[in-house]
């Protein structure tokens, strides 16, 4: 722990400053592939590696300070350092800044609120749920959850 401290503290303003670009770049391209995204049937395929972008602009606004500041582009152990330090407090920054200010709550679209109706309905009307609360039926029910419906075994 000494060492990380240690590491953030040897790089001081110049790691911070690439933190807090890097959790303001983040912000700002991820707007337009969630809207993109919520256009898709299947948003999960583009959402999924919204996780990876301040990994990625990280490494591209470290490479750009090194430039501004006159430092040999070369990728060696100081250079990782500085990435994944800006990185690191750029995710924890943005983590904060989020618990800080909470989204009021999550729209889900009219085709999810559809499609969790027909779920629990027909949960509520499979003869598992009045056999009794048994593992076995829980897991059935599990599955026919994660299904969506398609009748499907689980393998033991």
């Amino acid at each position: 722990m000494e060492e990380i401290v240690n590491v953030i503290t040897g790089y001081k303003l110049e790691c911070v400053l690439m933190a807090i670009l890097i959790c303001i770049l983040t912000a700002v391209l991820k707007l337009p592939i969630k809207k993109l995204a919520s256009k898709l049937e299947n948003s999960q395929k583009l959402t999924r590696f919204i996780v990876f972008m301040p990994l990625v602009l990280g490494f591209g606004v470290n490479a750009l300070f090194y430039l501004l500041l006159n430092k040999p582009l070369v990728i060696d152990g100081d250079y990782v350092t500085s990435w994944l330090s800006a990185t690191s407090i750029s995710l924890a920054l943005y983590a904060v800044i989020e618990k800080m200010f909470p989204k009021k709550e999550k729209v889900l679209t009219a085709e999810e609120v559809t499609k969790n109706k027909n779920k629990i309905e027909q949960i509520s009307k499979s003869e598992k749920i009045k056999e009794g609360n048994t593992i076995k039926n829980c897991a059935s029910i599990l599955q026919m959850i994660l299904s969506d419906g398609k009748d499907k075994e689980i393998k033991k």
